[in-house]
């Protein structure tokens, strides 16, 4: 036991729980579309309030909307911090700008465990919204994507429009030609439309991450794909939100499926963010320790011999003024 005290660091601090709760910017973009949506279909449920209590039915719908939209928000804030740091030209603290813009997908996963958590079964309640709520709800997600947005100081039509650059071509490519065959799918148009901005966000996200490694592979020469691949995940995510908003409102949420949606869209970011932000592993760093002690070694090998060609120099100087 004592020998394996040396490997606890004696300055381990918590400061990750410290990050966390910082400035609130990042757990309040999470919240405030959920909480929004989430009371917009508990007014709703008006006959559900009478029979179960408002906070039963409240909490519950917190729980149905954290289900279906907490990941996605929070992705759709990392991409924007994603975007923010790859066009970012002045000098930053790169750890923290990272713990920061990932700060908001791990608030979305909370709020999707919370959700899991707080689900009861036998409170029914239907997944609807009025008009009101329609428009509510569009108006704070926009709000909060402005919000973030405009924090990173960068001007907004140049860094987040999609009309900025080309980088969004291969996710409206996809986008088009599914809407295009929509009435093909024999589903609602929503949720057909849901579907497509899934295929066209995961489809764009992955030709991003071609053109990423086609580009060499490194992250200077590959800024324009990562610009790519955070842009597409991006609006991928607003098109989601937009969609499952009018899906409330039109009664079709139930035939969207939209947590396994999220799921697929949480594991295309996860995997674009793990390819982007990766943490040093235990097999590389045991690889660069042995690469740094043979260097030290090695360094100190050229050392001892310069010293030692100094002492003879010396020694031939003094010989020489002797004689």
């Amino acid at each position: 036991m004592n020998e394996m005290t040396a490997f606890i660091p004696g300055n381990f601090k918590f400061s990750f729980v410290e990050d966390l709760f910082q400035e609130g910017y990042e757990l309040m973009f999470v919240f405030a579309p959920v909480y929004v949506l989430s009371l917009a279909m508990c007014l709703f449920n008006r006959e559900a309030r009478e029979k179960y209590g408002f906070w039963s039915v409240h909490i519950q719908s917190f729980s149905r909307a954290s289900l279906d939209t907490g990941l996605v928000v929070g992705i759709c804030g990392s991409m924007i911090g994603v975007v923010a740091m790859t066009l970012q030209t002045s000098a930053i603290n790169f750890e923290r700008a990272v713990g920061i813009a990932l700060l908001t997908m791990l608030w979305g996963g909370i709020f999707v465990g919370l959700g899991y958590f707080l689900n009861n079964p036998s409170i029914n309640i239907k997944a609807r919204i009025s008009v009101r709520g329609m428009v509510t709800g569009l108006m704070f997600f926009a709000g909060t994507v402005f919000w973030m947005s405009d924090a990173t100081a960068l001007p907004w039509i140049s860094a987040f429009s999609p009309f900025a650059s080309l980088a969004i071509i291969p996710y409206a490519i996809v986008l088009l030609l599914c809407c295009s065959l929509l009435k093909f799918a024999g589903k609602p148009w929503v949720v057909s439309f849901t579907d497509a901005n899934l295929l066209a966000t995961i489809g764009g996200l992955g030709m991003g991450i071609v053109l990423w490694f086609k580009s060499g592979g490194g992250y200077e020469e590959g800024r324009a794909a990562i610009y790519a691949c955070a842009l597409i995940a991006m609006w991928g995510t607003i098109m989601y939100m937009f969609a499952y908003i009018a899906a409330l409102f039109l009664g079709t949420q139930e035939q969207g499926n939209y947590q396994t949606k999220t799921w697929h869209l949480s594991e295309a970011a996860v995997f674009f963010i793990f390819l982007l932000y990766a943490p040093v592993g235990a097999t590389e760093w045991n690889r660069e320790s042995q690469d740094q002690a043979a260097q030290e070694a090695n360094n100190q090998a050229q050392q001892q011999e310069i010293d030692a060609l100094k002492a003879q120099i010396a020694t031939l100087m003094k010989q020489t003024e002797k004689t």
